[in-house]
């Protein structure tokens, strides 16, 4: 599986102003490979995990998923590649109030039909330790049980790439390190990992990193 960023740009506007949130970004990710991408809120790190998760088009580029440019597909299928292929936890993914923990993990596999695999389901709760409020709703869990239950949604799938924007924002420094075993564990197993963060702990493992600074995107180290 590979993920790659060809000459993606994307403008914004603020205060009548123009400025390039993404500059000619370009950027090849495969599977067994650990991204971490650092910079100053608003430096464009949340547009460019967008582009790449299919959310947003660029204006400009476009972004591959296996050399097939996914903007050439119709919107539809593009939603069902994101829910395979992409796992992205959204730093504001936010969990379905009226769901449980478990409901909201299962839940974008179940609307489009697949039925729940109960093993599965287990095995990434207990690992992420949050077998005890699988049956708790959001408004119950504390804030790393809350951004434990996104990423173990976002998984659930068994997705080939792993987005993730500031998965350890916020958290304390027990729950941040579960967050990065975790996300450590993925790579290892051979998935394509690709992160937004401040979190200096990240340069303790051999991964790539990138710096992004008014829309461009530098290889650092």
């Amino acid at each position: 599986m590979t993920l790659e960023a060809k000459n993606i740009g994307r403008k914004y506007i603020r205060q009548n102003k123009s400025f390039d949130a993404l500059n000619n970004v370009n950027l090849r990710i495969s599977g067994g490979e650990f991204v971490c991408i650092f910079g100053e809120s608003g430096s464009g790190k949340t547009t460019l995990l967008n582009c790449l998760s299919g959310i947003s088009r660029p204006e400009s580029g476009t972004v591959f998923i296996n050399d097939s440019d996914i903007f050439s597909l119709r919107e539809g299928r593009r939603t069902k590649l994101r829910n395979s292929e992409i796992g992205y936890v959204m730093q504001n993914g936010g969990l379905l109030g009226n769901f449980t923990v478990s409901e909201n993990i299962v839940f974008p596999q179940t609307i489009n039909g697949f039925s729940v695999n109960e093993e599965r389901l287990y095995e990434i709760l207990s690992r992420l330790g949050l077998g005890d409020v699988a049956d708790s709703c959001p408004e119950q869990l504390s804030g790393g049980e809350y951004r434990r239950a996104e990423l173990a949604r976002a998984v659930y799938a068994a997705p080939e790439i792993i987005i993730a924007d500031e998965p350890t924002g916020n958290l304390d420094e027990d729950n941040a390190e579960i967050v990065r075993n975790f996300l450590d564990e993925q790579y290892r197993s051979g998935k394509c990992v690709i992160v937004a963060t401040h979190d200096s702990a990240f340069v303790r493992n051999r991964y790539r990193f990138y710096r992004m600074k008014q829309g461009m995107l530098t290889a650092e180290g």
